[in-house]
């Protein structure tokens, strides 16, 4: 990504889980200057076929990808399996409440 018109990114980390049952996770956070910049890269990587997913300040989901953002970072995650508790599962990793810190 890109400088444009001010905005900036801050840091990009990825992270890796693997479950005790070895399901895996993979994690990508950028962490703008400012929330228009998260705002601005969620609605760019966002497709139509996705699902609206009630985390962050804005998320969606297709198949085993869950994209959302809170405050200044757009947060990417990558299940190898999905099922209904995966954006859960992504609540309980703190990915969402680090998020609203801009951590």
């Amino acid at each position: 990504m890109r400088r444009s018109e001010g905005v900036r990114l801050r840091a990009l980390e990825t992270a890796a889980y693997t479950r005790d049952d070895g399901r895996n996770l993979t994690v990508k956070a950028a962490v703008f200057d400012d929330a228009s910049g998260a705002y601005g890269a969620f609605t760019y990587y966002v497709s139509e076929e996705m699902h609206a997913e009630t985390i962050g300040d804005a998320g969606a989901y297709l198949n085993s990808r869950v994209l959302f953002y809170q405050g200044n970072v757009l947060v990417d995650a990558v299940f190898d399996r999905m099922s209904v508790m995966s954006a859960a599962q992504l609540r309980e990793t703190g990915w969402a409440a680090a998020a609203s810190r801009g951590q």
